[in-house]
C-alpha cells in the first residue's frame, strides 16, 4: 500500500516538477498560488477503473518555486483496492506557452526517465515514456497538461490511453 501511495505521490511531485519555470524574468516573481483542484470533468470511472481525486495538498505546499500552473489535481485510478494508474492534470496559468510544441516537449522531457517518443493519436500529439515500473502519457489540451501513468503490468494501457484522451475540460 505504501509503494503504491508512493508511486502515486511521485507522479504529483514529477508534475509540479516538469512545470517549474526556468525563465530568470519570472524567477523574480513570488510564488503564484496553487490549489488541488476537482476537475467536474473527470469521470467517476475510466475502462473500469474506479477514479477517485487524491490529496496532495501537502505536496504542493511544500513546493514555493514559481510554476506555470495554478490549479493541480491528481487522480488514482483503481480496481478495487488496486491502484493501476494515476492521472494527473495541472492547469496552466494565461502566460503559460501551452499551445507551443517546444513547450510541451521540455515538460514532457523532464517527466520519467527516458526521452519520451512523440505520437499522434486522434488527432493529439502525446509524449510517451517511462519512469520505475510506470508507463507515462502526457499531452495537452485547451489549457490544461494531463499526465497518465499506467504500470508496466496493467492489461490493456493502450485502450486506457484512448479512453483518457477522451477528457475534454
Amino acid at each position: 500500500m505504501r509503494l503504491r501511495l508512493g508511486i502515486a505521490t511521485g507522479v504529483a511531485a514529477a508534475l509540479v516538477g516538469a512545470i517549474t519555470v526556468q525563465n530568470t524574468l519570472l524567477a523574480a516573481s513570488p510564488a503564484p498560488q496553487r490549489a488541488t483542484a476537482s476537475f467536474a470533468w473527470v469521470p467517476a470511472t475510466l475502462q473500469g477503473l474506479g477514479v477517485h481525486r487524491e490529496n496532495i495538498t501537502g505536496t504542493l505546499g511544500q513546493d514555493r518555486r514559481v510554476l506555470w500552473v495554478d490549479q493541480v489535481g491528481l487522480y488514482s485510478l483503481r480496481r478495487g483496492k488496486e491502484l493501476e494508474a494515476t492521472l494527473e492534470v495541472g492547469r496552466f496559468t494565461a502566460s503559460a506557452p501551452w499551445q507551443s510544441p517546444d513547450f510541451d516537449q521540455t515538460l514532457a522531457g523532464q517527466l520519467g526517465t527516458t526521452t519520451p517518443a512523440v505520437a499522434r493519436l486522434g488527432g493529439v500529439r502525446v509524449y510517451i515514456g517511462t519512469t520505475r515500473g510506470l508507463g507515462l502519457v502526457s499531452w495537452f489540451r485547451s489549457g490544461y497538461m494531463f499526465i497518465l501513468g499506467i504500470r508496466t503490468t496493467y492489461a490493456t494501457p493502450k485502450e486506457l490511453i484512448r479512453r483518457a484522451l477522451e477528457l475534454r475540460p
